[in-house]
């Protein structure tokens, strides 16, 4: 009887040992396992950032060069007779409603500025103060 009790002993002490061991191998695979997952999303939110990026890039560059050929295609070069042909047969009205100020406001910096000077400068003829101040105002 005792040969048994020590047989049986030996049994369940080998199935413990048995289970743990096969426990801790469980637990090894599923360290493997996480830290593979772990790795899959890491690279995946890696992929993901670059792909953002690449994205934000895009759309920066389109918006930035939608703003560009914008600007280019609204601000026209205008010849020197422009405000005797056009602007000066205007009338209140209308010269208020293109370039945002009245007439009257208009003429009284160029009265107190009076810089109507003729002279040549070194880069070229100097714009007079009554055709170009309309466009600083009015864009």
């Amino acid at each position: 009887m005792a040969y048994e009790n020590f047989r049986l002993a030996f049994i369940v002490v080998f199935v413990l040992l048995w289970l743990r061991r096969r426990r801790m191998e469980r637990k090894r695979s599923l360290m493997a396992r996480n830290i593979a997952r772990r790795t899959r999303v890491l690279r995946f939110n890696a992929v993901q950032e670059e792909e953002r990026a690449i994205f934000y890039r895009f759309i920066l560059h389109r918006v930035s060069s939608a703003c560009v050929s914008r600007r280019m295609h609204w601000s026209k070069t205008r010849n020197q007779s422009f405000l005797e042909n056009i602007a000066g047969n205007w009338s209140d009205k209308e010269w208020k409603q293109n370039f945002r100020i009245s007439r009257s406001t208009f003429q009284f910096p160029c009265q107190q500025l009076n810089l109507t000077s003729k002279d040549n400068m070194l880069l070229g003829n100097p714009l007079l103060l009554n055709k170009g101040l309309p466009f600083a105002y009015g864009d």
